[in-house]
Formats: C-alpha cells, sequence, structure tokens
C-alpha cells in the first residue's frame, strides 16, 4: 500500500484557484494511473490525498523503483490553463502481512509513514517503522487519523478556547501585553496543548482555519478589555507561515480589525525564522501591507532557526522574542549570558525591542534586565491565564516600589513561582 500525499497543495489552491486545484488533482490521478501497473489500483481517499493497492509487489528493489516513478510522475511540471505549476508528493509505504494485514491497518500503517516523508522534507518516500510500543505498533498512525477527524469537528464544536500569558514590563512590573494561547478541550482526551495538535493542523488545511479563529477571538477580546477600561496593551498572536503565504491573509486581519474595531498597532503578529530567510513573494507582501496599516511583527523563537542576518535590519519587524532555550541557562557567570547579551545588544543597534521567553527564576529577570531587555514573559510572572485573570491583573495597582536589578524585589511587586503544571 502507497499513501499519497500532495505537498502544498494549500498553496497550489490559493494562488491559482480552486479551479485550478480541482484540475491538478485529477492530472495527478491521471499520472498514477500511468505509473503503476495494470494489476494494481489507484483510490482518491481524499483532498489531496491518494492510495495505491500494489498487490505480490514484496521485492524491496521493485517497491523502491515505483516509488521513485511515482514521485517523479508527481514532481514533472503540470500544465493547468496555460500556467506551469509544480508540485511534489511524500508517499508512505506499508507491506501485509508485515505491518497489517486488513485494508485500514495497511492505510494507517502507510499514512504515519508519509508523514514522516514530509517531516523528513518532502518530495520523498518512506517505509513504515514499527513504533516502541511492541503492543500496539499502529497507534500514533491510527491516533494521527482519528486527530485529524477531531480538529474537523473541534472548529465546528466550539471545542478551542485561548488563555492568555502576560508580557512584564522589568522596570516596572506591570502588564504591557498578553500573548493569545489556543487549548482544546477534547471531549475524550481532555485539554489539549498546542503541541499535541498543532504539527496535525499544520500538515493539513487545518491550519488557517485555526489562525483565523484564534486571530478573531484575540482580538474581540482585546477589544472586551478596552470596553471594561483595562489596558491598552498590546496583543500578540502566532501564525503559520502557510497563514502568510495566502493571498487572502492580507484581507482576513483587515477585516478583523474593522469588525472589532482595536487599534492595528495594539496587533502584533509573531512570525517564524523562516519567514525573514525570505526575499520575495506573498508572505513578504502580506507583511509589508499590514505593517502600513499599523499591525507589529515579531520574529518568534529567535535564535533557534537559522535566520539570514543580513535580512533583519531591512525586515519590517519591531521585535524578537529571545527563544527560551538561551533563557534557561542564564546565571550568575558571565559565560552563561553572553549569547543572550549579543542578541539583545545586536536588537538595541537594529533599532528593535526584545522579549524573552520562558523566564522562569528570579535571577533570570534580573540578568535580562541588567542586560537591556526590559520586557519577559514565563511562568515566574504568571503561566498562562483566562482573560478575567488577566483582567484581574490589569486592575492590580502599580507597586509602590520598582525592584532593581540587584535587590530583593518588595513583596507583592512579582509574583511568586508558578507551582509546576
Amino acid at each position: 500500500m502507497f499513501f499519497v500525499d500532495l505537498d502544498n497543495f494549500k498553496t497550489v489552491n490559493d494562488t491559482y484557484g480552486h479551479a485550478s486545484g480541482d484540475i491538478l488533482i485529477q492530472q495527478v490521478a491521471d499520472r498514477l494511473l500511468e505509473t503503476v501497473r495494470s494489476q494494481d489500483t489507484v483510490a482518491r481517499v481524499g483532498g489531496d490525498e491518494f492510495a495505491i493497492l500494489l498487490p505480490g509487489l514484496v521485492d524491496q528493489a521493485s517497491i523502491n523503483q515505483l516509488a521513485e516513478r511515482t514521485l517523479d510522475a508527481v514532481h514533472t511540471p503540470f500544465d493547468i490553463f496555460g500556467e506551469e505549476v509544480v508540485t511534489s508528493a511524500s508517499v508512505g509505504i506499508a507491506i501485509a502481512p508485515e505491518h497489517g494485514d486488513t485494508y485500514d491497518d495497511l492505510l494507517n500503517r502507510a499514512d504515519e509513514a508519509m508523514y514522516r516523508a514530509k517531516d523528513h522534507g518532502r518530495d520523498a518516500f518512506e517505509m513504515f517503522r514499527h513504533t516502541p510500543d511492541p503492543a500496539n505498533p499502529g497507534r500514533r498512525a491510527i491516533d494521527d487519523r482519528k486527530l485529524h477527524a477531531d480538529l474537523i469537528s473541534a472548529l465546528d464544536g466550539n471545542q478551542f478556547f485561548l488563555l492568555y500569558q502576560p508580557y512584564i514590563d522589568l522596570r516596572t512590573a506591570q502588564v504591557v501585553g498578553v500573548e493569545a494561547l489556543i487549548r482544546w478541550r477534547h471531549p475524550t482526551l481532555g485539554i489539549l496543548e498546542p503541541p499535541q495538535f498543532i504539527p496535525m493542523a499544520e500538515r493539513s488545511d487545518l491550519i488557517v482555519a485555526l489562525d483565523n479563529w484564534v486571530l478573531w477571538q484575540a482580538c474581540r477580546q482585546l477589544r472586551a478589555w478596552q470596553d471594561h477600561r483595562v489596558g491598552p496593551l498590546r496583543l500578540s498572536v502566532n501564525l503559520a507561515s502557510r497563514d502568510l503565504s495566502s493571498p487572502e491573509f492580507f484581507n482576513s486581519v483587515e477585516r478583523t480589525l474593522n469588525d472589532t474595531g482595536i487599534d492595528p498597532s495594539l496587533l502584533e503578529l509573531e512570525i517564524t525564522e523562516r519567514v525573514v530567510i525570505d526575499k520575495t513573494g506573498p508572505a513578504v507582501e502580506n507583511i509589508d501591507r499590514l505593517r502600513r496599516l499599523g499591525v507589529r511583527f515579531t520574529i518568534d523563537n529567535f535564535g533557534s532557526g537559522n535566520s539570514s542576518l543580513d535580512r533583519i535590519g531591512t525586515f519590517p519587524v519591531t521585535t524578537l522574542k529571545i527563544d527560551q532555550s538561551f533563557v534557561q541557562v542564564l546565571g550568575p557567570k558571565d559565560e552563561e549570558n553572553n549569547l543572550v547579551t549579543a542578541i539583545i545588544a545586536m536588537a538595541g543597534k537594529l533599532g528593535l525591542s526584545c522579549v524573552a521567553e520562558g523566564v522562569e527564576t528570579l535571577l533570570q529577570s534580573r540578568v535580562l534586565l541588567e542586560r537591556g531587555c526590559t520586557t519577559a514573559q514565563g511562568r515566574y510572572f504568571s503561566p498562562p491565564l483566562p482573560a478575567e485573570g488577566i483582567e484581574a491583573m490589569l486592575r492590580t495597582p502599580a507597586p509602590a516600589e520598582v525592584p532593581d536589578s540587584f535587590g530583593e524585589p518588595p513583596k507583592g511587586t512579582l509574583p511568586p513561582p508558578a507551582p509546576p503544571g
């Protein structure tokens, strides 16, 4: 069993239109039929996914050869309405009876192998490998397929909700902003955090709908805080790279701003370092248009990716968010702090502000303030809170005395560390 999934099909739809996407699916199906043997079966199992049943094909060399032919067939440019469209595919492979002896077993195993091919760079094929759990070797694949179906239902079933983690001004100990963080109240699995479902959403078209929902809900909440006369404070929302590449993204953000009536300068969209590397394309165009509206942009998890330093000085971002892996190692010795010190100094030279994420100790907050980073977030100050918890923090009177970077802060100025979990 081959499980074939097109790479970046959403981009084709967004760039050329859904009619072109439909034609692409048809042409891919025709090519797959031309690639396989007469005794094989090709089926479209949903969206841009195909399953190919290959009876009697057990020789590894023959399997690899046919998988390569399948990749080549999809990778060859397509002519759609006079436009040359280039795409690729990821292929997962499962064999009976080694990986299962029913259609569902093979499909699930091949599906899991396909995701591994995507994780390894796409335009590739992977054979299914048994998971570490010998009692249930296909558990993760089955769960993945069920999770995908559950995600679709969750968007319509009001199962998602937002928490907000505050940004703290280290000079005044006051809340100056919040980051919107999505959670999923799954009907059987309980509360799920982003790492448990966002990768699945990113492997499908669901991430765009999910991010649009987060943006709308967060902006509406900011409007409610303003109506309750708390704030103003900036609102930070994470974005997937796929959102920025969508031709509809600018219109979606502009419509949300207009409908909620919030000041665009209070909205801060967090993007990845990968986006900064790209010099042209729809993502950069969308960022430029939104910046002209007044929307601000932050490079999230700065230092953990592959930034192009020559682009940071000219790219329309206002803030670098220092990755928590660098914050976690801050300590009393200078050599423990050199990397964060360099990032803060570089940001200052470029006219950018810094936010440190993942602050868990008083020492870390002291070091950051000493080095010139004045804004931070982390569980030392507060865990993610529901909207009413943020409002309560915003209504708390300012401390009578601001802590300096060397002495213990006045009692009540900085909340004690939150308990684990």
